[in-house]
């Protein structure tokens, strides 16, 4: 089964009494080709089925038997076929099936005010179900409304009758490779649904996109994003061995392709006299990258941390937050102030 690109001077002619399902007879004449000319069973290319003055359906058709062809996908479709009358099924490029090739994502999912929403962004137009579809000026909205907080949605574009509607679904998304879809992702094994988005709800329920909380993110023109977390400058620790706070927390989702850089900034003490401090980073909380030891001159002794660490991270949500510790003696403190960071993609 392969997509065909459209030939020249193919057409055939049907009587078959049916909206869909045509039988044909072969070339009209010694001028033309047939379909079987340059299809396999199962191929599919572009092209319509006319009665004229009666009706037309112009989309994806499949060769779908010998000598019979089949619209798959009817992109347009005006009046309905007759009985016994004569059909004519031909391949040519359709209007919409020209735009499609141009067309992905001309917009972007954006946090305004307690919903989501899809604006337009450097045009007006996505591919959903194969065909172009124009994004209102005022975006397509989603409320958070029914969702269940702490968990993440993937954000689906579809149609319903002439109007753009967006759907939250924890179905994954899967590229869809059928002919005019572009390779855009869709949700899985549904073509008719367009993912535009990742979100997570938060209690309420509710959307949330703040510096602490990246937790809606567009798929098409996504931009890079960045958190900070709280100050902490309350965390002490006296064990020893290296233990996260928790103050300090980043949230965010982010996309399998982006990178995540993660950062621990600020100032850590330690009550004894040249008692050693360190500092790490911590991800999904587990500890990673390298410890960053330091041995304070003085009693309190204010010692600047600044630990780096980046990697791609698995689709879904994620955390960031640091660990400090004392590993010789006396207690180890983030009294002056530190602060957990983040840049993803």
């Amino acid at each position: 089964m392969a997509f065909v690109p459209p030939r020249d001077r193919v057409l055939e002619q049907s009587t078959s009494n049916s909206q869909s399902v045509f039988t044909v007879t072969g070339a009209v004449d010694a001028g033309y080709n047939a379909f079987s000319a340059s299809m396999g069973v199962g191929d599919t290319t572009f092209g319509a089925v006319v009665e004229p003055g009666v009706a037309f359906k112009a989309g994806l058709l499949t060769y779908s038997a010998t000598n019979e062809v089949t619209v798959t996908t009817a992109f347009e479709t005006k009046g309905t076929f007759s009985s016994g009358g004569v059909k004519q099924v031909f391949m040519g490029m359709p209007a919409a099936g020209a735009v499609v090739s141009q067309v992905f994502g001309q917009c972007k999912l954006v946090k305004s005010g307690s919903n989501l929403v899809l604006l337009p962004f450097g045009g007006d137009q996505l591919s959903i179900d194969g065909r172009p579809r124009g994004i209102p000026s005022g975006g397509v909205s989603l409320a958070p409304t029914g969702l269940t907080p702490g968990t993440n949605y993937f954000i689906y574009a579809a149609m319903s009758g002439a109007t753009m509607i967006l759907e939250a679904a924890t179905t994954i998304h899967a590229t869809n490779n059928a002919p005019g879809a572009n390779g855009l992702e869709v949700k899985n094994n549904d073509g008719t649904r367009t993912l535009v988005g990742f979100a997570r709800v938060v209690t309420g329920p509710a959307w949330a996109d703040t510096a602490t909380q990246r937790l809606v993110r567009s798929w098409f023109n996504c931009d890079a994003v960045d958190l900070t977390g709280a100050t902490d400058s309350s965390t002490t620790n006296a064990t020893g061995t290296m233990t996260e706070a928790t103050v300090s927390t980043c949230e965010f989702l982010c996309w399998s392709f982006e990178v995540v850089e993660a950062y621990t900034v600020g100032t850590i003490t330690n009550t004894v006299n040249s008692g050693n401090v360190a500092s790490q980073i911590y991800i999904d909380g587990a500890a990673v990258g390298l410890q960053n030891p330091i041995n304070p001159v003085s009693v309190s002794g204010r010692t600047s941390v600044n630990n780096r660490y980046s990697a791609k991270l698995a689709e879904g949500y994620h955390t960031v937050r640091f660990g400090i510790s004392a590993p010789g003696s006396g207690t180890a403190s983030a009294s002056y102030g530190m602060q957990a960071q983040a840049r993803v993609g």
